[in-house]
């Protein structure tokens, strides 16, 4: 049976025998690292790691021995940086907020998932991204579009959310290192450039959920208990006034661009050490807005490509051009 669809092969027919961690990203020929799937999921699963969930059908025991050994490389293998911020290529995206789960519905729902851009992405990534700058109305022309994603994609993390085989939302994401020595715990803080392309609820929630996820599951990789998240979308998308009400959170328009503000967090509501750390980095969040000074000054300069430059500054988490894999203090 396969591991992922649960579908029944013969070994003749269809059935293969996959590396769960490929062996190109630091995998091996563990037998806890072998799973059986259909050939048409070992081909669109190709040399992503994805995670466990992913097997929906390996039996309980096989699962937890598999489970062990992901868990085991992903505290050995040195995958954070400024261009793969996340152990897994792949994560669901659950709904599990009471207020728009369906009467009826089961609790836990799966709206899609999110996934790395990689170079085999970029593509349809391209085509997504004209068209949602055509469709805010904020498209300079297409080769500006594909230099700014290219830009992105050479000095920060792609990430884009699909359902049913479409992309719905793109994100850009870069990190800097937190250089308020006063703040315990707190090493990084993060930016996301949002784009969703549909206003409907689905594409907004999809939104919502990468904004609430990527950088809980950051911090719950990296060991933090919290981080500083500045989330842009351009001023013509509508998504952060509506993520501003549903979360209750202040947004702020900066010129061309809405901006939000939080603290990401998994330590408890109650804990004194979240306590003080969120108000010892109230002076942090309130620095991370873009210098209008800086972006006024790329904008009449360097038009296209090089306004997106306000989104990495010297701080940013260093990547290593020579190999996929960077190490850093």
């Amino acid at each position: 049976k396969c591991c992922h669809c649960g579908e029944v092969y013969l070994p003749e027919y269809g059935a293969t025998i996959d590396h769960f961690v490929p062996l190109n990203q630091g995998g091996t020929n563990d037998n806890a690292n072998l799973v059986m799937l259909c050939q048409k999921c070992n081909e669109e699963k190709t040399d992503k790691i994805y995670p466990i969930s992913y097997l929906k059908y390996l039996k309980e025991e096989e699962k937890a021995q598999t489970e062990k050994y992901f868990k085991d490389y992903t505290q050995s293998v040195e995958f954070f940086d400024r261009r793969n911020i996340l152990a897994c290529d792949k994560y669901d995206l659950i709904l599990t907020r009471t207020d728009i789960v369906r009467k009826g519905a089961a609790p836990v729902q799966s709206i899609g998932s999110y996934n790395r851009v990689t170079s085999n992405d970029m593509g349809r990534v391209t085509d997504f991204f004209i068209k949602y700058l055509k469709k805010r109305d904020n498209l300079d022309g297409e080769e500006f579009a594909r230099q700014n994603l290219e830009f992105w994609f050479r000095f920060g993390c792609l990430y884009y959310a699909e359902r049913g085989g479409e992309i719905k939302v793109l994100a850009a994401i870069t990190f800097t290192k937190a250089l308020d020595e006063e703040i315990e715990n707190v090493r990084y803080y993060m930016k996301i450039f949002l784009m969703p392309y549909y206003t409907t609820e689905i594409t907004y929630n999809m939104a919502y959920y990468m904004v609430e996820d990527i950088p809980h599951n950051v911090l719950h990789e990296q060991g933090l208990d919290m981080m500083p998240v500045v989330v842009q979308t351009v001023d013509t998308d509508r998504f952060l006034p509506w993520m501003s009400y549903e979360a209750d959170l202040d947004y702020f328009h900066l010129g061309d661009l809405y901006e939000i503000r939080y603290m990401s967090t998994i330590v408890g509501q109650d804990d004194k050490k979240r306590v003080k750390a969120i108000k010892a980095s109230n002076r942090m969040i309130k620095n991370l807005g873009i210098n209008r000074e800086k972006m006024e000054e790329c904008l009449t300069n360097h038009p296209g490509v090089e306004w997106m430059k306000i989104f990495i500054d010297e701080n940013a988490i260093p990547v290593d051009d020579g190999g996929d894999k960077a190490e850093f203090a």
